[in-house]
């Protein structure tokens, strides 16, 4: 095994931790909020930064790869595709983290069901 496929087994295997833990911040704000569960809505906020670290270090090693060993063909592909999913994935836990934080905000107002209706339709 040459050192690029070492190296582009381990970008899979962390953009799939990312994956899981986006997957999981998202299903944990959900449920935050619907149960006004605010130890869950803080240890959502707490994992960002794992979310943060995880996507500077797949951007680095996307980068260091493509310029150290100009890869070709699926190997470049699947460099790319990495570079754009890793931003949306972290689009989409700082869009958890929001709604873990609104939830601590307002945690002295209760929510009404129709409120939280409308804040997953937007």
């Amino acid at each position: 095994m040459n050192h690029l496929t070492f190296q582009i087994e381990y970008i899979k295997t962390s953009l799939l931790e990312m994956i899981e833990l986006v997957k999981s911040q998202f299903e944990k704000s959900s449920e935050a909020l619907l149960n006004h569960d605010l130890e869950l809505a803080e240890e959502i906020i707490r994992r960002e930064a794992r979310v943060n670290a995880l996507e500077l270090n797949l951007y680095k090693e996307c980068e260091q790869n493509i310029a150290l060993y100009q890869p070709v063909a699926s190997e470049l592909r699947l460099l790319i595709s990495t570079i754009k999913s890793v931003s949306e994935l972290e689009r989409i836990g700082d869009h958890a983290v929001f709604v873990a934080k609104s939830l601590v905000d307002f945690q002295h107002k209760p929510f009404s069901k129709q409120y939280i209706e409308s804040f997953f339709i937007c």
